[in-house]
């Protein structure tokens, strides 16, 4: 086996570990600790490494890199590093971003097949549903509150899972299977984003179906296709329905309960908006600067990237989006790559619009995904 090959599955199992280990013992111990600093440290190894190559990089790599190193240069420059949540939002945007890199290196030499994210995702499934059940279980025994009445956050780490079960084409009952227990989680985890970013992921896996069965099997495929998209909206459907606390919330929203968003917005605009000199609204107040303006992070990463780096930030997530947007538009790309490169960048966009993608560790997985899928030099997903 080659060294970049053991690194692959090194990197799979840190993963792993990582989540089980915040299950075990509280976030930020020392073995937690370890593992993201792994994590960075091998990953940074292949984002200098890719760098360095003298291949000509896809318009996609170098909207992530100016991404990775706008933010890098933030928070070298920042007013204050030793800060808290500025150092949480830098390791965050590392362990987040970085591990594009050695997967984009994995699928370009050929080192990276579906078959090895499948595995990884039969992997994750288990581990992420344990460290929901620990981080329900420590909220109830904290707050004192029902079983029921919990909003867990873990929720967007199976909506992030959604794309990977894409990958599972032959074995139909274990991809519906998988997608079963995922929407039931997101759903039992009643955090608002999280299920509409779910919803996104189910309506393009059902157009998925639909698009890509075979053509020598047509009318089995279609009917068999159809099943699958009637039982599984007649399961969200009545999960939705049975979950009170769920619909609860829904009602909450429509009435205009945003969890204070709408403050948290109004004024960092407001703060941008009434800038002192017109650089500060070219290039934001400086890495982190939403927790000073705020209060809080700006659980919206255009707002986030407008007071950190102001319309220069903007501008850069808004290219990286057009280079994705690019991706699921080329020709030369299978379907089924396509519909993945866009179900990812859906649900990428939703998140980034109303919570945090970039900035929060779960992001690694849209991550490799994005590494496999633009590193890759075939047409189709292999």
């Amino acid at each position: 086996m080659s060294f970049n090959r053991i690194v692959r599955d090194f990197l799979f199992l840190l993963f792993a570990i990582y989540y089980l280990l915040n299950c075990l013992y509280t976030e930020g111990s020392v073995y937690s600790k370890i593992c993201i600093v792994a994590i960075i440290l091998i990953s940074g190894i292949y984002f200098v490494k890719t760098l360095l190559q003298n291949e000509h990089k896809s318009i996609f790599y170098n909207a992530w890199t100016i991404m990775i190193i706008l933010n890098i240069t933030g928070f070298i420059f920042s007013s204050d590093v030793s800060e808290g949540f500025t150092r949480d939002m830098f390791k965050n945007i590392l362990s987040g971003m970085l591990p594009f890199y050695p997967f984009f290196y994995f699928a370009e030499k050929g080192l990276l097949k579906a078959s090895h994210l499948t595995v990884f995702l039969l992997l994750m499934v288990p581990v992420i549903i344990i460290l929901f059940i620990t981080n329900q279980s420590t909220f109830v025994y904290q707050f004192d509150v029902d079983e029921s009445e919990v909003v867990n956050n873990i929720s967007y780490s199976f909506a992030g899972l959604i794309p990977f079960v894409f990958l599972i084409r032959k074995r139909k009952f274990l991809s519906v299977g998988l997608i079963v227990i995922i929407t039931l989680f997101i759903i039992q985890g009643a955090k608002r984003g999280a299920i509409f970013a779910g919803l996104i992921g189910l309506i393009m896996y059902f157009y998925y179906q639909m698009i890509t069965i075979e053509k020598d099997n047509r009318i089995q495929g279609f009917l068999t296709a159809s099943i699958i998209l009637i039982g599984l909206s007649g399961f969200v459907y009545n999960s939705m329905a049975g979950n009170d606390f769920v619909k609860e919330r829904m009602t909450s929203m429509l009435e205009g309960d945003s969890s204070e968003r709408n403050i948290i917005y109004t004024t960092i605009l407001d703060k941008w908006y009434s800038s002192d000199t017109i650089l500060k609204m070219i290039f934001g107040y400086g890495f982190a600067s939403s927790i000073w303006i705020a209060g809080i992070y700006a659980h919206n990463d255009w707002l986030e990237m407008l007071s950190n780096f102001g319309l220069l930030g903007i501008f850069v997530y808004l290219s990286l989006f057009y280079a994705a947007v690019r991706c699921c538009l080329k020709r030369e790309w299978s379907i089924d790559k396509r519909i993945l490169m866009m179900t990812i960048t859906l649900i990428w966009f939703f998140i980034s619009m109303v919570s945090m993608a970039y900035t929060d560790q779960g992001f690694f997985m849209q991550a490799i995904l994005l590494g496999y899928i633009t590193g890759s030099n075939t047409q189709n997903l292999e």
